[in-house]
């Protein structure tokens, strides 16, 4: 019995450091268990917020690309033939608002001919800053080879005369509606144009496919009948647009047979300047008009590459970031399956446990009863045997 005490006296310290040292370890797993989910749960918001500014950064790249091709709408004023009156009246008019235009040599008719500005009217305007446009002959259908023959041999003639007198051979033409025929397109390629001015036949009305070798742009006709133009800015302003808008007569009388009168096609330029105020479109001459574009979509190609460059690398390391997304979360799926299969075995477990417990629990209350039952019966028969005995003495 004294060795059972003084074996309880050394055991008790032991078991309470022993208890100590579990809590004291349990609480240091709690820590660093606490510490990792904690760490787990900065770098999940850490990979999120990283995903989130990916995603900004590319939609502002994209915006930002968007802005840089979104180019104002350029117009060329045309006036397409080159009667006295382009210098006497047309050309004072311009000068109010500080434009420049596009004037069109007509049938082959050259400064000094009949009805024609002079020579010199002509180089005064091509100083000033107006430019000139080959049109062309009223009496030929270039949708016939006959026809395309005449107009190759009178387009070289005129060249040729050009170059005689000393006068700058043009790098634009200018067809007259329903008149362009894709068959022209080589001849005056091989002549050094550039240009060609068109009512919808030779492919964009915009022009908007710029190169150094071949730019078509499509003609707005201009009259008296249609000088609303803030109602065709919205379709231009959404095509980035590049457009002619030419008118042949312009006349001091209100007359029906003008395209437009004076003081109609002023209300047309009062509205472009203001227009070109609010910076919606550049009025230029042809040329400036090649030259702008071509620049801006020669820049714009030369962007192309470090733009899509920068996009694609951008566009992978948001589905690395995502992929690496869905793989923490798949791992934490996989722990707390992992985590809720454990706690349903323990629980399952305890169950058992607690099942069996009662189980033995009630198997000896049974046998606990079945013992008192023979101890009573046990004692009612020593009683009655005890009594039988008494009775026979």
């Amino acid at each position: 019995m004294k060795k059972l005490e003084i074996l309880g006296k050394i055991m008790v310290p032991i078991l309470l450091a022993v208890l100590i040292v579990l809590m004291i370890v349990n609480k240091k797993e709690q820590r660093e268990q606490q510490q990792v989910l904690e760490e787990q749960a900065n770098y999940i918001t850490s990979v999120k917020r990283t995903i989130t500014q990916k995603e900004e950064e590319i939609q502002e790249l994209k915006e930002k690309r968007e802005l840089e091709l979104n180019t104002k709408v350029s117009i060329a004023l045309c006036i397409d033939q080159m009667e006295p009156e382009l210098y006497s009246e047309i050309k004072p008019l311009f000068d109010d608002y500080g434009l420049k235009g596009v004037f069109v040599i007509q049938n082959g008719l050259l400064p000094d001919s009949e009805n024609t500005i002079t020579k010199e009217q002509y180089n005064e305007l091509l100083e000033d800053g107006w430019e000139v446009a080959i049109g062309n002959w009223d009496d030929l259908s270039l949708d016939r080879e006959e026809d395309r023959q005449v107009w190759e041999e009178r387009l070289d003639e005129l060249m040729e005369q050009m170059k005689i007198q000393g006068l700058s051979i043009p790098k634009s033409y200018y067809f007259e509606r329903n008149t362009y025929v894709t068959e022209c397109e080589e001849i005056l390629k091989e002549r050094g144009f550039q240009i060609i001015c068109h009512f919808g036949e030779a492919g964009s009305f915009y022009g908007l496919d710029w190169n150094e070798e071949w730019n078509p742009i499509g003609v707005y006709p201009i009259s008296q009948f249609n000088l609303e133009l803030e109602e065709m800015m919205e379709d231009l302003e959404k095509h980035a647009a590049a457009i002619v808008f030419s008118t042949r007569y312009i006349g001091t009388l209100e007359d029906t047979s003008l395209d437009c009168s004076i003081s109609s096609y002023r209300t047309i330029l009062d509205t472009i300047q203001e227009l070109q105020d609010n910076e919606r479109v550049e009025v230029l001459t042809l040329s400036e008009l090649y030259e702008a574009r071509l620049q801006t979509y020669m820049d714009a190609n030369e962007e192309d590459d470090s733009y899509i460059k920068k996009l694609r690398q951008d566009e992978k390391e948001l589905q690395e970031l995502q992929e690496e997304w869905d793989t923490i979360f798949k791992n934490r799926n996989i722990v707390e399956s992992r985590e809720e299969e454990t706690k349903d075995t323990t629980i399952k477990e305890k169950e058992s446990k607690t099942k069996e417990k009662t189980t033995t629990e009630e198997t000896t209350r049974r046998e606990e009863n079945k013992e008192e039952d023979t101890k009573e019966e046990k004692s009612t028969s020593t009683e009655k045997l005890n009594a039988n005995f008494s009775a026979e003495r």
